[in-house]
């Protein structure tokens, strides 16, 4: 009798040992920036899906693009968030990265991105003002020059003084206090600065976005070599990003209630502020057009975007085509 339980007992403890080993999570890091821009990362990991697809993601909030990208030439991340230039860029200089899942557009609709200057400010915008970019050589320097090229300002070496890098969250303050004439800006603090009519004033989308035509802005990359040694992880990941993109865009519920837990965003502000498109698929041919831009002798008279420009990066190589 003694016999029979114990054998029963070992049978016991040996399937729950094996189910716990089948049933065990494969475990990732993903780098993000705690913007609303990241709202589909959000909405897996609150929502469960990476665990349906037997994924454990652990989000590491970064402080900008820079330290997303150390962290995955270190291995301290398998998946960042990124902007496309700075793909682009990491690429034309010899590292190998792929856009992995998705990308967050601006619209006509969905803007995300604008000008502000001060209301009573004299200083016209030209070549004479001070413009206050989140980082210098990257996607908002990219933009703005190409709005002030259709605005007409010759673009060159002495223009680039004018540029003052500024980080987001100080954007508006550093307007007020008269130490840049034009802040690029993003939400929340467009909503913000809309709401100041006595010191701010609108100026424009600096994104050439307009009702046909939408401006691809970042997405989520990671090595080729992490690609590879991940596959499957980095499948789970694309399949729990695609169900939160669908729940997202379903409107089925509002998503902003999972942007406050990761973003340091007003409550208040929440219901106001607009969102990116999003998209579980990168489009080639818009990468294409951000690539175009970098490596236009006109607003990469300076090397500025692209260091090499002899070394030709084509969108159909960034992107990650899992079979």
């Amino acid at each position: 009798m003694k016999k029979t339980v114990f054998y029963a007992l070992a049978v016991l403890m040996l399937s729950t040992a094996f189910e716990s080993c089948t049933t065990k999570s494969n475990k990732i890091k993903v780098g993000y920036l705690p913007i609303a821009e990241c709202l589909p990362l959000y909405v897996a990991k609150e929502k469960g899906y990476f665990e349906k697809y037997g994924l454990e993601v652990e989000l590491v909030s970064e402080s900008g693009g820079p330290a997303v990208f150390k962290e995955l030439e270190a291995g301290a991340i398998e998946i960042g968030f990124s902007n496309v230039v700075t793909l682009v860029k990491q690429n034309n200089a010899g590292k190998d990265y792929n856009s992995v899942f998705g990308a967050t557009y601006e619209t006509a609709t969905n803007i995300n991105h604008a000008i502000f200057g001060r209301k009573d400010s004299p200083i016209s915008l030209d070549s004479n003002a001070k413009f206050g970019v989140n980082a210098r050589n990257n996607v908002e320097e990219l933009m703005l020059l190409h709005f002030l090229k259709g605005k007409g300002m010759t673009l060159n070496k002495k223009l680039l003084t004018h540029f003052v890098e500024v980080p987001f969250p100080q954007m508006l303050s550093s307007l007020r206090d008269k130490n840049i004439d034009y802040g690029c800006v993003v939400e929340p603090s467009i909503t913000i600065a809309k709401n100041d009519t006595i010191s701010l004033k609108y100026v424009g989308n600096h994104y050439p976005a307009t009702e046909s035509n939408k401006v691809l802005v970042a997405t989520y990359v990671s090595k080729k070599s992490t690609i590879n040694a991940k596959k499957k992880d980095i499948d789970s990941f694309i399949k729990a990003m695609s169900d939160a993109t669908d729940y997202i865009n379903g409107k089925n519920a509002d998503p902003r209630d999972f942007i406050k837990k990761y973003a340091k965003i007003d409550e208040k502000l929440l219901p106001k502020i607009s969102l990116p498109e999003f998209s579980a698929k990168i489009d080639e041919t818009e990468l294409s057009e951000i690539i175009e831009l970098m490596y236009s002798t006109e607003l990469n008279f300076n090397n500025s975007f692209i260091a090499n420009p002899e070394n030709k990066i084509s969108a159909t190589s960034l992107i990650f085509k899992y079979e």
